[in-house]
């Protein structure tokens, strides 16, 4: 008897079930490869942040092994330090981290196996990516909306060493925002600096609220006022190291989390980060002054002030959710409402604060106030107790304690 083989039809059928059941299986397999990858560059990071809390530990047992720790270290600027940490996993292409007072990292940019990671306080998420990139822009899902080239040639954008004032157009009177929202349209992204800029020009990227995350090198060292001004949806910026230079403004109304100023940095000009949403802040070792109204309105929880600054200016820290602050010695003017409606419930001021204005402590929660190097209000050069402290109940000296 014959065997009958397949006709046309059927071998067709066939072929068309098998087509079917890979386009159902290959997607299914390549997500648990690429899920599986993913879990293990997340895992990669943990291990590593792990790591480098240890020898941030160190740091503070004085061991030679211990980290030299300035806020953050970064590749390309801190190796000698990075290389300290004893880690056996997967090299990283990039890292980036950001350490509290207890030399604890807080929050990191990783880029590892061809995948850009975030970590922030224990919890690690993929980002938009930023390993091997060219300079542009970029949209939510790592896709190239614009080169640095075909910014500089449809704009008129100095590609050079300096963004300067973008050209006007007949839309708007400031084309930084309409630039970029021209070319997202209503997509986010974000936007990586070529590295031979050095200056950001004012008003460069105002009212842009298509970009969530700036990228700049380390070669940058100002940034004009109103840079970044209104600049709504921005959530993250990595500052350069070498920046000496943040004008009025720069960040006003932005949803920056967190931010480290450099130690180059001498000043923090008036407004530079007021409106925002910033809950985190360093200020580094170098700072001398910051400017009235610097972080208006945040969300920052406690900070700590470098024994190198010599004024807080007014308003500087109003409006925010501070619960503590730590004032060091070499600290000699507050002015007014600095710390006016926080949470604050003891604060110590330095035996080298000259003056305190009206209002700079007014309310808070204060049950202590501790001062030191000094036995009565005579020695200040400025001191009027009832309207600097406002105790709800009214002023009451027994809350402070002297010369301590």
């Amino acid at each position: 008897m014959k065997k009958k083989g397949f006709t046309l039809i059927e071998l067709l059928a066939v072929i068309v079930i098998l087509a079917i059941i890979a386009l159902i299986i290959v997607p299914v397999v390549a997500n648990i490869i690429e899920s599986s990858r993913f879990g293990a560059a997340k895992d990669s990071v943990l291990e590593y942040v792990h790591a480098a809390n240890q020898y941030g530990a160190l740091s503070l047992a004085g061991t030679d092994e211990g980290l030299t720790i300035d806020g953050s270290l970064e590749s390309g600027v801190d190796d000698a330090e990075l290389e300290k940490i004893k880690y056996s996993g997967t090299k990283f292409d990039y890292i980036y981290m950001e350490f509290d007072e207890s030399n604890n990292v807080t929050s990191g940019s990783f880029c590892i196996n061809g995948y850009s990671i975030d970590y922030y306080n224990g919890d690690v998420e993929r980002t938009i990516g930023y390993c091997n990139e060219q300079a542009g822009l970029y949209s939510m899902d790592n896709k190239l909306v614009a080169s640095w080239e075909d910014l500089v040639n449809k704009n008129g954008l100095d590609i050079t060493t300096n963004l300067s004032n973008p050209m006007a157009t007949s839309s708007t009177t400031t084309s930084g925002g309409y630039v970029m929202k021209s070319l997202l349209g209503d997509d986010q992204g974000k936007l990586v600096l070529p590295n031979d800029i050095t200056k950001i020009g004012m008003f460069q990227f105002s009212s842009c609220s298509n970009i969530v995350e700036l990228k700049m090198s380390n070669n940058v060292t100002e940034i004009g006022i109103g840079a970044f001004w209104n600049a709504s949806n921005l959530t993250k910026i990595n500052l350069s190291t070498n920046l000496n230079s943040i004008s009025n403004m720069a960040f006003v109304n932005t949803s920056l989390k967190s931010i480290t100023i450099p130690g180059n940095i001498k000043a923090i000009a008036s407004q530079s980060f007021s409106n925002s949403k910033l809950e985190k802040i360093v200020l580094s070792e170098g700072l001398e002054t910051i400017g009235m109204h610097s972080f208006l309105k945040n969300k920052i929880k406690n900070v700590i002030i470098p024994s190198t600054v010599k004024t807080i200016g007014q308003s500087a820290f109003e409006d925010n959710e501070l619960k503590s602050v730590t004032l060091n010695e070499g600290l000699e003017d507050i002015d007014p409402s600095v710390f006016y409606n926080n949470n604050l419930t003891t604060i110590t001021i330095p035996s080298t604060v000259k003056n305190i204005s009206s209002a700079a402590f007014l309310h808070n929660e204060l049950t202590e106030v501790i001062i030191k190097g000094k036995s009565s209000p005579t020695e200040f050069e400025s001191y009027y107790p009832a309207a600097i402290w406002g105790w709800a109940e009214g002023y009451d000296d027994s809350y402070i304690k002297w010369n301590q």
